[in-house]
């Protein structure tokens, strides 16, 4: 997303938007992996009802601040609109890479994947 926003050149910006979306299948398998692992199958449905649900009400949200966003910084920098949306994606593509980089910190996501092998041992067993 970073790639985005830091030049006005088409062949970056195809290149990069390739980049990221080509990457989302891969994010989108390991989340549906560690639901199906870790949620009981009478419970899927629910769950991801709420997933779904999140994710919609994320859209409304997200839409609604990167518009403000996009209007204000153009007026800061005084560069238009079309640089502060640059900037809007800039900030959310840093936003991701932290959130990306730190995901490993946290024991209880280790946890969800590693359930799935104290699982398949036990069954052997």
């Amino acid at each position: 997303m970073v790639g985005f926003s830091l030049t006005e050149l088409i062949v970056s910006i195809c290149i990069s938007g390739f980049m990221f979306f080509a990457s989302l299948p891969f994010a989108n398998n390991c989340l549906d992996y560690l639901v199906r692992i870790n949620i009981p199958d009478e419970l899927q449905g629910r769950v991801w009802g709420l997933v779904g649900f999140i994710s919609q009400i994320g859209y409304i949200v997200a839409y609604s601040i990167s518009g403000v966003a996009v209007d204000i910084l153009g007026v800061v920098i005084g560069q238009g609109v079309g640089r502060g949306a640059a900037y809007v994606v800039l900030i959310s593509g840093i936003c991701l890479s932290v959130i990306a980089l730190s995901i490993p910190l946290f024991g209880s996501i280790r946890k969800l994947e590693n359930s799935d092998k104290s699982a398949k041992n036990q069954q052997t067993e």
